[in-house]
């Protein structure tokens, strides 16, 4: 499994703590995490360390849309 988020420009700016917010108590799973981040001027595609797999969950997966959109957030059960 892996879970793909497309993170907004307009909140780069509190990626990380926002990011580490919602994924923490999600953590110890076996889903990787795959952030992919795209502005004007550049674009990046970032796989989270072993340490941050987490277990999806409903919860999860809502609070991400809120940030991300309903589009902004997939789980994936098959190859990228």
């Amino acid at each position: 499994k892996r879970l793909l988020i497309r993170w907004p420009d307009k909140s780069v700016r509190d990626m990380v703590p926002q990011l580490e917010k919602i994924l923490k108590p999600h953590r110890k799973g076996a889903c990787d995490v795959v952030v992919y981040y795209r502005n004007q001027d550049a674009r990046a595609v970032l796989q989270l360390s072993e340490e941050w797999k987490i277990s999806p969950s409903d919860e999860l997966l809502d609070q991400l849309r809120k940030v991300c959109g309903s589009e902004g957030v997939q789980l994936s059960y098959g190859r990228v």
